[in-house]
């Protein structure tokens, strides 16, 4: 019993793992698309940065049970936060300016 439950937890670890380099690669892929304008790339930035802080489910057998513990990649998140800082400077809005200085100041608790 004691090994099928470690193997059991091997599988799940292993499958939130790889849940997780694919979310990463989705959330990169998303942001370095050629066709955006510094607008939408920074505000896609930013919708990846709030995954990264909201954080990524572990995998539960349970399908009923909603899973208590998520996996938070503040680095990550500053990463993004930093892409949708540079994006938005390079913005020509009138509101550019300020927040991208509100982006900028933004990821220095992460550290």
């Amino acid at each position: 019993d004691d090994r099928v439950k470690e193997g059991r937890e091997d599988v799940l670890s292993q499958d939130t793992r790889n849940r997780i380099r694919k979310c990463c690669e989705l959330m990169h892929r998303a942001v370095s698309a050629g066709g955006l304008d510094s607008r939408t790339r920074s505000d896609a930035a930013v919708v990846c940065a709030r995954i990264c802080l909201m954080g990524i489910k572990a995998t539960s057998l349970n399908e009923n049970k909603k899973s208590p513990f998520r996996y938070r990649l503040p680095r990550k998140a500053s990463f993004f936060t930093l892409i949708a800082a540079e994006s938005m400077s390079q913005c020509a809005a009138h509101d550019a300016p300020q927040r991208s200085a509100s982006l900028w100041l933004s990821p220095s608790p992460f550290f």
